[in-house]
């Protein structure tokens, strides 16, 4: 892997507006680019993962939505807040799947969000970073992303959404 340019990233961390170089790698032999956020940015997400973290616990821990997003600041809407909460409780199951054997998942969202805390507080140490990023780095900042791939299911033939024109066969425009 080798780096190979990279582009610039808004990140809003509490009242403060960030903006960040993010450096892409190329795999030499396949010859195909990830960008390699840091541990505490989250895919897709405006806001660092140091904000969306304790107010997820808040949330989780049965502070209203509205209130807790008040407590944050003026810069946070409710709707964000209320945002990451949803894409949590569809993620939640994911993260469990993931991340803990069958007989120890978490039984809901408000446990997973005590759990995913856990967890950072005991990787933290070791890698040398915060709680929240260290739940970042175990769930390749994916844990709140919204889902921008597409659900199409691969054609019979092994194509995938895109018609590819054969030697003799025609394509539509």
């Amino acid at each position: 892997m080798a780096f190979w340019s990279g582009y610039w990233r808004s990140l809003r961390h509490g009242m403060v507006v960030l903006v960040i170089w993010v450096k892409r790698g190329r795999c030499k032999h396949c010859r195909s680019t990830d960008a390699l956020l840091p541990s505490f940015c989250l895919l897709r997400r405006l806001d660092t993962v140091e904000v969306t973290g304790p107010a997820l616990c808040e949330v989780a821990a049965g502070g209203p939505v509205r209130r807790v997003a008040a407590a944050m600041g003026e810069l946070f809407a409710y709707t964000t807040l209320r945002g990451w909460w949803r894409r949590h409780r569809e993620r939640a199951r994911w993260v469990g799947d993931a991340l803990w054997p069958a007989g120890r998942r978490p039984s809901g969202e408000r446990e997973a969000v005590a759990e995913l805390k856990g967890l950072g507080e005991a990787l933290s140490t070791g890698l040398g970073v915060s709680t929240w990023a260290a739940v970042s780095f175990v769930t390749g900042g994916a844990w709140l992303a919204t889902n921008t791939t597409t659900p199409a299911k691969p054609r019979p033939d092994g194509g995938f959404m895109a018609l590819v024109a054969q030697k003799g066969t025609r394509s539509p425009p």
